[in-house]
């Protein structure tokens, strides 16, 4: 609180807010102002002329599907929409006379309008506002559909287009007074809901919701598409209709459930998420959370097929679920007497899995299971489901690798538990596992397979790939000076492995030597732990605390200061790998672990030829390149395997 009324003080210090408008006359002369800026896209006049002839009631299939056909890349991603998770049809759509057939006029109208969102944004200039706007809209738009069809409204993928475009006066707000709306717009200044709106129409005599239903008018879209978004900020039943005031009311409920991460220190927040739910939706916590997590591939599907870089997808439903025991445990302590403080100053998954005054773990919570199983699995010629324990692999602040043999294919295997101290936490351990199957879907001769996920007296545990051999890291340690060829083979087959995860939206989050196996005698590279160290909380180097502990050496700048991550995170985590390669050591050093993130974030690394004067040009511009602090200027992980394939006669 006191650093936004700081900030918001700066912005008064610094610009002149425009006089808000009062009266009719001069409101609608400002919404007409806003919308018909010329900088603003429109969408494509053929979405325009498919949602003009869908409202027409006289419209044939026939008519429809042959004005859909002047453009094949719109037809190729409605096929692809109408047979994803997000509709799930009980036999493949092949044609797209089939595909309005199917779906019916008023949902090929939201998915047309829907996937030319892309060309307006390709249009709009990136930044930091726009990218948050955007992923938030996907979310919404995803889960306001889920809700749409709990509430058996009459057209549930109308509530698709209205999450979707619901924030667009935001974008209008931000063009026409940057300097004042700006600090709302990057997040400098954090408001949401009611406090953002009284901020909007006491500096602009209109809201974000007024603006957006405006342009959505303006475009000639029909009534029943920005009518509940002009209301969502109040969806008072007293006032309207009843059918609108419920659409409303399912819209600002999925814009409040959207911003879940954003607000997930928020105790307060959560009280009113959950009794929203209760009381306007007759959905308890179980219920909410089961949606939530039916939401999230389809929040992935909508986002792949809308070409839409929304980074990793939060789990929202884990989110709430952390929110509301961290509730129920501070409830608890309030009734002993204990004061409850209104924000936390750390993440819910820290707190649950760690004591609060010791730091450490309470096993006991957990029962006798965990410790049961971890034992079981520590004496050699134990069987766990199918496979024989052979000897302990290695032991980390986190997982318990050991080989095994499985007995029904008679092959080795590597079999990884949660230690004792992180398989406390039932939550953790779903999380785990969710996060497992996730890196299972990866097919690719460079990452780690993942035979099988399973369970033993609730404990999750991976059977993967065994990769006789030792990791980079243990090389480094060993003071191996690796060569030029085996930097550039490393490096392609890293690159490659990747890019195979990126292009499914798997964000790796940990690439580090100690996750890259070089197998003997091979040669080849296995990434390991997809996501697993991000596991058991959103960063493996925080304790309950807040605190940064170990030495976050292969971090990239934006996991340094908490910020979401996504592909180009792994592309300056490999160019810090690839550096310690060249170099015998990290690229970012120093005395403390905040002296190493202060050099993560603000210093360019020590020039690679002070310590390796054979590295060539090209590797030095590459490692430079990944090195970028802005992840936009970041190369691709499919790019740089091209660089290595190029080099790989150097």
């Amino acid at each position: 609180m006191i650093q936004e009324l700081a900030g918001q003080s700066l912005v008064q210090r610094e610009t002149s807010p425009p006089v808000p408008v009062r009266g009719s006359a001069d409101r609608e002369l400002f919404l007409s102002t806003l919308v018909k800026n010329p900088r603003l896209p429109s969408p494509p006049a053929l979405a325009l002329q498919i949602v003009e002839l869908v409202s027409d009631p006289n419209a044939t299939v026939q008519q429809i599907a042959e004005l859909l056909t002047t453009d094949p890349v719109l037809c190729g991603k409605l096929l692809k929409t109408a047979n994803s998770v997000l509709f799930s049809p009980s036999q493949p759509i092949t044609s797209i006379n089939q595909t309005i057939g199917v779906l019916g006029f008023n949902r090929l109208r939201s998915l047309v309008l829907s996937l030319s969102l892309p060309v307006m944004q390709a249009k709009l200039s990136i930044d930091p506002g726009l990218r948050r706007m955007w992923k938030n809209s996907v979310v919404g738009a995803v889960i306001a559909r889920e809700l749409a069809m709990h509430c058996k409204l009459p057209q549930p993928e109308d509530e698709l287009i209205t999450g979707l475009l619901r924030d667009l006066g935001m974008f209008l707000l931000q063009q026409s007074s940057p300097q004042v709306y700006g600090p709302v717009w990057n997040g400098a200044i954090h408001r949401t809901g009611e406090a953002q709106t009284v901020f909007e129409i006491e500096t602009f005599g209109i809201s974000h919701a007024e603006a957006s239903a405006a342009l959505l008018k303006h475009w000639r879209l029909p009534r029943e598409i920005w009518e509940p978004i002009l209301y969502h900020h109040h969806p008072d039943p007293a006032t309207l209709e009843p059918l609108l005031a419920q659409r409303a009311a399912v819209l600002c409920f999925a814009s409040r459930l959207a911003n879940l991460e954003e607000e997930q220190t928020n105790l307060e927040y959560f009280e009113n998420v959950i009794a929203l739910a209760r009381e306007r939706f007759n959905l308890d916590q179980s219920q909410l959370e089961a949606m939530l997590a039916t939401a999230t591939p389809m929040i992935r599907a909508l986002a792949s097929v809308m070409q839409f870089d929304i980074g990793e997808c939060p789990e929202f439903d884990l989110i709430l679920t952390a929110g509301c025991e961290e509730l129920l445990r501070l409830s608890m302590d309030t009734n002993h007497g204990g004061a409850r403080p209104p924000e936390l100053s750390a993440t819910f998954d820290l707190e649950n899995i760690a004591d609060s005054d010791s730091g450490k773990v309470n096993v006991k919570s957990a029962g006798n299971g965990c410790l049961d199983f971890l034992e079981h699995l520590d004496r050699s010629g134990n069987q766990v489901n199918g496979y024989e324990i052979l000897h302990l692999l290695g032991r980390g602040s986190m997982g318990v690798v050991y080989k095994a043999r499985d007995t029904q294919l008679n092959r080795f295997v590597a079999i990884k538990a949660m230690t004792p101290e992180m398989a406390g936490s039932a939550r953790a351990r779903k999380r785990f596992a969710r996060k497992a199957q996730s890196a299972a879907l990866v097919r690719h001769e460079n990452v780690v397979t993942i035979f099988n996920v399973s369970s033993l007296q609730e404990i999750p545990f991976i059977v993967m790939e065994y990769v006789p051999g030792l990791s980079l890291q243990d090389w480094l340690d060993h003071g191996k000076k690796f060569a030029l060829t085996e930097i550039i083979s490393i490096g392609k087959q890293i690159a490659s492995g990747l890019a195979a995860a990126h292009a499914i939206s798997l964000v790796h989050r940990d690439v580090k030597p100690a996750n890259m196996l070089w197998e003997d005698g091979t040669g080849r590279i296995g990434i390991t732990d997809f996501g697993l160290a991000c596991t058991l909380h959103d960063d493996p180097h925080l304790t309950a605390q807040g605190a940064l502990v170990g030495t976050p050496l292969y971090m990239s700048p934006e996991q340094a200061i908490g910020q979401p991550v996504g592909p180009m995170s792994d592309m300056f985590s490999l160019g810090s790998l690839l550096y310690a390669l060249c170099t015998g050591h990290p690229p970012f050093e120093g005395e403390s672990v905040y002296a190493i993130l202060h050099g993560v974030m603000e210093r360019t690394a020590p020039a690679i030829r002070l310590a390796n004067p054979d590295i060539p040009d090209w590797l030095i511009r590459l490692i430079g390149i990944l090195h970028s602090k802005d992840p936009v200027e970041r190369m691709s992980a499919a790019d740089v395997a091209r660089q290595f394939v190029q080099h790989r006669n150097d």
